[in-house]
């Protein structure tokens, strides 16, 4: 099944990796470079920095499948991130996190800026509420806006505030985290779903 893998890492004081003429985004659209030239890389990479805490730097990478990214990161791995402990001063939301998307690939990653949500629930979760919880999470989030300000003044509606009772009442939520990423792409040229 394919997937998409998502993580976070803080940049480093005073380094700024989300633009190319810097050192820090020379280092780390190299690495990029180094992923998306591999045959059994992802097929593409989305970066970047959080609106509303712009030293976190959101990356998600596509794959064929759980397994294949995780041969690809034993493979790989250790050699494209060698660089990334003068760029990166640690990793908040790292190691293993894979999403399912609908549509696959996450075509909303291409928009100007996209609203991400996180939520979490307990990894014994039974089939049938966690589809349930993905139902009311999708209406939630099927409301798609131009620009952040757009957004602001949408959760100002009626439409809004009852579109909030879709996930205020998700059964088993442990924590749920929503913010804004402009999203850069980099498509891996050796490979082609």
């Amino acid at each position: 099944m394919a997937i998409t893998e998502i993580g976070c890492m803080v940049m480093a004081p005073g380094v700024d990796v989300t633009d190319e003429s810097t050192p820090g985004g020379k280092t780390l659209v190299t690495a990029w470079k180094k992923i998306t030239s591999q045959p059994t890389g992802p097929f593409r990479i989305y970066w970047g920095s959080e609106v509303e805490n712009p030293s976190s730097l959101w990356s998600f990478f596509d794959f064929a499948s759980v397994e294949e990214h995780q041969k690809f990161r034993k493979d790989f791995g250790e050699d494209i991130v060698k660089d990334f402990d003068k760029i990166f001063d640690h990793g908040i939301f790292t190691g293993n996190k894979h999403i399912v998307t609908k549509p696959y690939p996450p075509s909303a990653l291409r928009s100007p800026v996209t609203e991400i949500m996180l939520a979490w629930f307990p990894p014994d979760i039974s089939s049938e509420l966690k589809d349930s919880n993905t139902k009311r999470l999708e209406q939630f989030a099927e409301k798609g806006l131009e620009a952040i300000d757009a957004h602001m003044k949408f959760r100002e509606t009626d439409a809004f505030k009852e579109a909030v009772s879709l996930i205020r009442g998700l059964e088993g939520l442990k924590k749920l985290a929503m913010f804004h990423v402009k999203a850069q792409i980099m498509e891996n040229e050796t490979r082609k779903p």
